[in-house]
């Protein structure tokens, strides 16, 4: 199984007392760090399966933090919904880290279905996804914390990646 880091909107802000958080696992027609571009729609197949995503603190799967009442495709990314149990030390300590600003990264652990190389970047088109870690170094260095944005810079955000990504499509 790969591991992809990105980080987005776990806004301290969006955290609320009882553990829960949203943000953005993966973001799309970014260049991270690997050489890799998720492609919109990436993760449909996994999604319609409807299995349970695990949520784990930094890719350890011997260690389950919480749980995701909600993952869904939007035109920027992967958006989640996530809830820490608050039982256990280790979210308590990652949310304590959430809520100072210290965490701000999410990363995905999947394996890609489907990819095309292009100038030395691989642009994934399918991903099994398995697993969302809370993470402490992020891959994709655009995707970061952010104040709390409303619905037209978010728009905005989305539509200048995708230019971007087409851009680069084009000169390939």
């Amino acid at each position: 199984m790969k591991t992809k880091i990105y980080t987005n909107c776990i806004e301290a802000k969006s955290a609320i007392a009882d553990g829960e958080f949203t943000g953005y696992a993966s973001i799309y027609n970014i260049i991270d760090a690997s050489g890799d571009v998720v492609l919109p729609g990436a993760f449909r197949d996994t999604l319609a399966q409807k299995r349970q995503i695990q949520l784990l603190w930094q890719h350890d799967h011997r260690e389950p933090i919480g749980y995701f009442s909600e993952i869904f495709e939007t035109v920027q990314g992967l958006f989640v919904r996530g809830k820490l149990l608050t039982e256990l030390l280790r979210a308590r300590e990652a949310y304590a880290l959430i809520k100072s600003g210290v965490i701000d990264g999410l990363s995905i652990g999947y394996e890609i279905d489907d990819a095309f190389f292009a100038s030395g970047i691989r642009y994934i088109k399918s991903i099994t996804l398995w697993e969302i870690s809370l993470v402490t170094f992020p891959a994709n260095q655009e995707a970061r914390i952010g104040e709390v944005k409303s619905e037209i810079a978010q728009l905005l955000a989305a539509r200048a990646a995708m230019e971007r990504s087409i851009s680069i499509l084009q000169n390939v």
